[in-house]
């Protein structure tokens, strides 16, 4: 296939990055903490782990209780693991910096709430970013 062929099928999917605001709370600290404020890309969902920014680093193997809003309410427990600082001289502006991109795997406690999630994944693909399936 010649490279205009290429850049024509390319040019046909469309790719659609959304993102969103989560809440994280670490669950397996002594301490009660208060939720942490965190973006994610809704493109960085699939069924069994997820990546989201930060704006602190998150210690490795903690057990977190997320929280995503929109586009529909979902509540999953997840282990850290693993959390890198990106660039600092990002061109966005905003008023919080979430330079940390940390990257969870989910901890299901049943096979339902496992379902219940791939559903959310399932819809999230579809509705939401334009894809046919979840990763």
């Amino acid at each position: 296939m010649n490279a205009r062929k290429r850049e024509k099928e390319r040019n046909k999917h469309n790719f659609h990055i959304r993102r969103t605001h989560a809440q994280i709370k670490m669950v397996s600290s002594l301490e009660a903490q208060a939720p942490e404020e965190v973006r994610v890309v809704l493109n960085d969902i699939s069924t069994k782990k997820m990546a989201f920014f930060s704006s602190r680093p998150l210690g490795l193997d903690q057990v977190c209780a997320i929280t995503i809003e929109e586009p529909r309410r979902i509540y999953v427990r997840a282990r850290i693991m693993s959390c890198q600082e990106l660039d600092l001289e990002s061109k966005v502006i905003t008023a919080q910096s979430f330079s940390y991109r940390v990257g969870v795997l989910f901890l299901f406690e049943s096979d339902d709430e496992e379902k219940a999630f791939r559903t959310y994944c399932e819809e999230l693909a579809s509705e939401i970013l334009g894809t046919n399936k979840a990763a």
